[in-house]
């Protein structure tokens, strides 16, 4: 029974140790970013070295990966929205990649559309660019953040003249930054293509989805290793970071 103690208060101890680890490096963090401002990547990279290289190999920016769930492709080569026709984009990459839809008659506004859109770049660092320029290119906030401003992301020319996609890089969004919430993956997961039921067919609302009932985000499935996501074998989704999940897992069901 002595021994018994001794372990659970070893292991409740070794809980509150690893969690006031990890509230001092969250709490080293927003004061590094109310001390110095938030520069994209290079101050997400004080506390997480290497991360931004290790994502410009993940699908989420490549748009394009080898497949393994699709027959009569050839599996040397890498394929996604980059270079097959994906509707939600109204075309691919190479296609559009960033377009400016013309003014409604009935409201007199514009919006943009293209996968640009949705890819976690600048647009001058886009699909499957790399190198240190594209990884400080990178919009961490635009997944990370619960306070992030969504209208940033629209396009601007610099002052080379050339267009670039705006990103919410300021302390409010940066001293907002956690695990990627509904909002964050559903802004594009959801709307993209023009409408809240166009990519997925329906919303992720508790009237629509049992997981959403149950007060789940998407993050409690579709848990990430090194930004690589796990998904599951739909056949309209090609490209995939090589790791999967599935309902039947024994973890979920």
């Amino acid at each position: 029974m002595k021994t018994r103690r001794i372990i659970a208060t070893g292991l409740v101890m070794g809980t509150f140790l690893a969690c006031g680890a990890f509230a001092a490096e969250h709490k080293e963090g927003n004061e590094y970013i109310e001390k110095n401002g938030y520069d994209g990547p290079k101050t997400c990279e004080v506390c997480h070295p290497g991360t931004a290289v290790k994502f410009l190999e993940t699908v989420h920016w490549k748009h394009a990966s080898k497949v393994d769930n699709v027959e009569n492709l050839d599996p040397a080569k890498e394929y996604g929205m980059k270079n097959r026709v994906y509707t939600m984009c109204n075309g691919n990459d190479i296609v559009n990649n960033l377009k400016e839809i013309p003014k409604s008659p009935e409201t007199g506004k514009t919006k943009f559309s293209g996968c640009n859109t949705c890819h976690p770049g600048n647009h001058l660092h886009d699909v499957g660019s790399t190198g240190p320029e594209a990884e400080q290119a990178i919009d961490c906030l635009v997944c990370h953040s619960t306070s992030y401003d969504f209208r940033a992301r629209k396009p601007f020319k610099n002052e080379k003249g050339d267009v670039v996609l705006g990103q919410d890089r300021s302390k409010k969004a940066a001293l907002g930054i956690g695990k990627p919430t509904v909002k964050n993956c559903m802004v594009c997961h959801e709307a993209a293509g023009g409408g809240v039921y166009v990519k997925r067919g329906f919303a992720f609302t508790k009237e629509n989805d049992v997981h959403a009932a149950k007060g789940m985000v998407c993050v409690d499935c579709h848990k990430a290793t090194d930004h690589r996501i796990p998904t599951g074998y739909d056949p309209n989704n090609w490209a995939n970071d090589g790791v999967r999940v599935s309902c039947d897992d024994a973890s979920c069901h």
